[in-house]
């Protein structure tokens, strides 16, 4: 009976904690997005690690589907009313939308143009947004899907505050993430995998602040990379490409995915998936683009190899090693040739590798690691789709990454924007003992996929 009532305790105790922890959670989300300023670091820092440790509890707990979906959805409608004050790439989503409103292409002059030559006033532009934006003198890069949403929120704005596009855009992401659950249920499934997984991307803190918190719209391109995968592995090929059209419409990253199409389907397959989808991308992109847009916006991509750099990995060491050779940043040259590196990857694994669309989606995780450690700028948003692919084969490394990288936005600690390297070093030890962990996993899933081999000896 003492043995019974032992354990009655114990487990009542432990339901408290849950539910003290749930609670605590929904706090620590309203304080980060309402009241937490970039700059302060180690109040930010101190509210993301108690965010983090309840996430691990939650995680081990191993809650039910309907607990997992309420928890994050909860967490994320939360967040719905508040401005974001980790990052300021909203002010140009609306500049955009402002421009769209007015049958402007936003994709043909910089923002600083308008304000040059005062043509802002006549076209009746808000200087408020030129005023907050982080990139005036750069051309936009957010891609045709995007802009609909920016147009939108635009629009919504013009009801009387710009509160409800912020709103509007959230709105939008957040149902776009309730997108990817029920795709990641319907792919765990596919794959025989737990599904309790799903609490992995739901539930994770970097994911809810990042996305809905921050209105950064990599929630657009997991959705649809997710919808895209699942269509493939039930082979309706038109659907999937489809979806993977949205998803680089949404994003362009996913465009180094597509090599990987040919692991799973034969050449005249592929080919034909390639041809799909690069008909749906035309009609996406000529709706908002004409030539000279996107020769505007491939100067933009340009700028992320050549000019900007921010929380890197490998380009550091390599810069650090320009400087002492050089004499000066060498990252005009080594931002490019360090792009090689994911992409010599991604066409020789597609080339001699073979697998069902789960081998696929591991080979697409593996791309995005490499491409991150190889890339000259890493913002805490952008290592998120790992996280998504990452959970079907119950990878550690990208939950490692999303504790450590938040650790970046000690930069912002005043207007200098000067980076801690010790900080950085920190955040990528992290991430290499969670790779160091999942090695054994990696190199399984390798095994698993087919090589072939295309010498014969």
């Amino acid at each position: 009976m003492r043995k019974d009532t032992f354990s009655l305790s114990k487990s009542s105790h432990t339901k408290l904690l849950t539910y003290s922890l749930m609670l605590l959670s929904f706090i620590l989300y309203i304080s980060i997005s309402y009241w937490t300023k970039r700059e302060q670091f180690n109040l930010l820092w101190g509210q993301y690690l108690v965010l983090f440790a309840c996430y691990l509890w939650f995680i081990k707990k191993q809650f039910s589907i309907k607990t997992v979906l309420a928890l994050g959805v909860i967490s994320r409608i939360l967040l719905l009313f508040s401005t974001p004050n980790l990052s300021d790439d909203f002010y140009r989503f609306l500049w955009d939308g402002e421009l769209l409103t007015k049958g402007i292409d936003p994709f043909l002059k910089l923002p600083s143009e308008y304000i040059q030559d005062g043509s802002y006033i006549e076209l009746g532009l808000e200087k408020y947004l030129f005023d907050k934006m982080n990139s005036p003198n750069y051309y936009t890069i957010y891609p045709p899907v995007l802009q609909a949403s920016f147009y939108l929120s635009a629009l919504v704005s013009k009801l009387g505050s710009y509160a409800y596009g912020i709103f509007l855009m959230k709105l939008l992401i957040l149902c776009t993430e309730i997108g990817s659950f029920y795709f990641i249920l319907k792919l765990l499934k596919l794959w025989k995998k737990d599904l309790a997984y799903l609490a992995i991307y739901a539930l994770n803190p970097l994911v809810i602040i990042e996305l809905v918190g921050n209105i950064h719209f990599e929630a657009y391109m997991i959705c649809f990379l997710l919808a895209s995968l699942y269509f493939l592995q039930k082979q309706k090929m038109l659907l999937s490409s489809f979806f993977m059209s949205l998803a680089i419409a949404s994003k362009l990253l996913p465009l180094m995915f597509l090599p990987f199409i040919f692991c799973k389907l034969n050449f005249r397959d592929s080919t034909l998936y390639y041809i799909r989808t690069f008909i749906f991308c035309i009609i996406w992109f000529a709706v908002f683009m004409d030539f000279d847009s996107l020769i505007h916006m491939r100067e933009s991509v340009n700028l992320y190899f050549q000019k900007f750099e921010f929380n890197a990995s490998i380009y550091y060491l390599i810069r650090e090693v320009g400087y002492w050779h050089k004499g000066y940043n060498i990252i005009g040259t080594a931002g490019r040739s360090l792009s090689l590196i994911p992409i010599t990857f991604i066409l020789i694994t597609a080339v001699i590798k073979k697998g069902n669309v789960e081998v696929v989606s591991f080979f697409m995780l593996l791309s995005l690691l490499i491409y991150l450690l190889s890339a000259t700028i890493i913002h805490p948003w952008y290592i998120i789709p790992m996280i998504a692919l990452g959970l079907f084969f119950d990878m550690k490394f990208p939950i490692y990454w999303s504790l450590g990288v938040i650790l970046s936005y000690i930069a912002y600690q005043d207007s200098s924007y000067a980076e801690n390297y010790y900080f950085i070093g920190l955040e990528y030890l992290i991430l290499l003992i969670g790779i160091w962990k999942d090695r054994l996993k990696i190199n399984e899933i390798f095994r698993r996929s087919h090589t072939i081999h295309l010498i014969p000896f």
